[in-house]
Parts: structure tokens; sequence; C-alpha cells
């Protein structure tokens, strides 16, 4: 699938309409910008009857997580307990075997890094977290982080609760600090373009770093609460309160699609080989899969999961969807 298949007329008209331009996107001196908010969303909860079994092989954890994560080798599983208390490292090729707990401090974001471990983010606190379970700890001003994020260069950028995003360096030196949204729930990356999601005013909004500014804004329904970017370089957002997924292409960003998932659209991962956006849907304990090929979210796969999916992850190496349950309902694994 090329980008050059997807059709964006319906979608641009949309874009302006509907998830429309955020004014004041610059830089804002103050502590909370006078802007346009909506109660921040959260994953929809999951039903207490009518469950069906999981598909796939479901592993115990010895808790709910908050993320999971495969690491760029794809040798690595690590799940972030649903406290932040613990880190849950499993070696991909014995995924049954007990994981290994690692004492990180409380964290409230853990990612892969591009090689090998993972980077977790907490309170004043950037760790690095080798695929042996070793950990490095790094100082940070963030007391709020809310996200993480990997840079080519081997920088990170950590989004915090007051809308500030800050650059440190591999090791841990703060470079610059870009404020201007209410807050920096979720940061994706592709290549050099960087898009920060604001769940307080349901947004996203371009990074420009090298600028040291914030670049433009589009508000995303009233309700979005997750994003992720895809190898073709597409920026894919939840929508959660308004049951729809949002994608956004180009610089400056332009929404090209937008399609109604139901129940509680939360969780996002993107297989790189079939072409197909994996989301979470927590009001009903399933995933489901969509075809973006043709501009429109077009249903492949559905299927039932864990109790309250709130974090998913897909191993590209091995065609694998992991999918953790906040409220201990395990690990569960689903081959391609």
């Amino acid at each position: 699938m090329g980008l050059s298949a997807v059709r964006v007329g319906y979608a641009t008209v949309v874009a302006i309409t509907t998830v429309g331009l955020i004014a004041g996107c610059g830089s804002n001196d103050s502590d909370t910008p006078d802007v346009a908010t909506v109660t921040p969303a959260t994953a929809a909860p999951a039903p207490v009857t009518g469950v069906k079994p999981p598909a796939g092989q479901v592993i115990p954890l010895p808790a709910g997580g908050r993320d999971v994560a495969v690491d760029g080798s794809g040798r690595t599983l690590a799940v972030l307990s649903a406290d932040g208390r613990q880190v849950w490292l499993k070696t991909v090729s014995e995924i049954t075997a007990p994981p290994r707990a690692v004492d990180a401090g409380t964290l409230t974001r853990i990612i892969a890094r591009p090689g090998e471990g993972f980077v977790g983010v907490g309170p004043r606190t950037l760790v690095l977290i080798g695929a042996d379970g070793a950990v490095t700890k790094h100082a940070i001003g963030v007391t709020e982080p809310r996200s993480v994020a990997s840079l080519e260069s081997g920088h990170l950028l950590v989004g915090s609760a007051s809308g500030h995003v800050v650059e440190f360096d591999a090791d841990g030196k703060q470079i610059r600090d870009i404020d201007g949204l209410v807050r920096a729930d979720d940061i994706a990356v592709h290549g050099d373009q960087i898009v920060v999601l604001d769940r307080a005013q349901s947004s996203v909004t371009q990074l420009k770093l090298a600028e040291n500014e914030l670049g433009l804004s589009l508000r995303v329904g009233n309700g979005a609460t997750t994003l992720i970017s895809d190898h073709y370089g597409r920026f894919i957002s939840a929508n959660t309160r308004d049951n729809e997924v949002v994608g956004f292409f180009g610089d400056p960003l332009v929404m090209r699609f937008r399609g109604a998932v139901s129940d509680g659209p939360y969780a996002l991962a993107y297989d790189d080989k079939s072409n197909l956006l994996w989301v979470s849907v927590t009001g009903r304990n399933e995933v489901v899969a969509y075809d973006l090929g043709s501009g429109e979210t077009i249903e492949k796969k559905r299927i039932s999961t864990v109790a309250q999916p709130d974090s998913i992850a897909f191993d590209q190496t091995t065609g694998t969807l992991y999918v953790v349950s906040a409220t201990g309902g395990g690990l569960a694994v689903v081959g391609r």
C-alpha cells in the first residue's frame, strides 16, 4: 500500500470542518495556556458480563499492566506494572517463562529503544533498562511526566502534565524545553517529524525541535487519548470519546482519514508487513485490525482478548501481537 492510494479529498474537507485548526500554537510563557479544553478522556471501562474467551495464548502476569513494548531487536518484551513500580521483562523465545522483575523506581511510561532494551520515565527520573535487566537512572527536572519518545539522534523527549516537552541527551542532560501545550500525553516520531497529543485540548501538535517551538495544532474531536506513527509517516490517534480513529500526514499536518470504531478505541499498534492498524476496543475486550489503504478504515480482523486491554504492542520481527490487561487478566499473545 503506497500513500498515493490514500484518498484525501473528503478527508481534507473534514480536517477543516471537524478536526479544526487550533489557534495560538506557539510557545506560551504562562504555566497554563489560555485555550479551550475538554475533560481528558481515558480508556472505556471493560464489560463485566458477556465476555468471550481471549484469542491466542494467555500468559499470567503478577498483576495488571499499564504499558507494553517489544525492543528493537525483537528478542525482549517489557511490561510496566499498573502501579508503575516494576518492569517485567520476558525473553520472546521463552514467553511462557516467569518474567524477570526489575525495580526501576515508580514509572509512568515505558517504550522500546531502537536497539536492545527500554526507556522508562517517572517523576524526576529517566531510566534506561537493558534487556538483561540492568538499570541506569538519570535525574531530570520533570516532576510529572506523561510521555516519552526516542529520536534518531539517540536523544529522548519527555512530555509533562504541565504541557512541556523536554529534550534530553543519552546521558540525561537537558537540551531544550518547549512549552505551550496544556498537557503532553503522547509523543510520536517519524524521521525528523514529531507530533504531540494533548488530551486536555484533544489535539495533535507538530513540534518544531530545531526552532524551539510548537507548530500547527489540529483538534481531534472531543476525546483523543493515544497517538502512534506508522512506517509511511502517518500519525494516527484514537479519539476514544467520539469512537473513532483519525489519521494525519504531511508537513504541515493534514487529516487524511477518520473512521468509526465503536465501544472505546484506545491502544494502537501498526503491522508494517500486513499494513494493518491494530486498535484495542476496551469497551468490548476486543482488538480490531483495519486496512487503511483505501483512505477509509476497513475492518479485516476482530478478536476477543484479555479484560481491559489498555496496552498493546506489535512485534514486527515475528508478526506477534501482544495485549496486556490493566486489571490482572494477563498477557495475550496472538500470532499473525
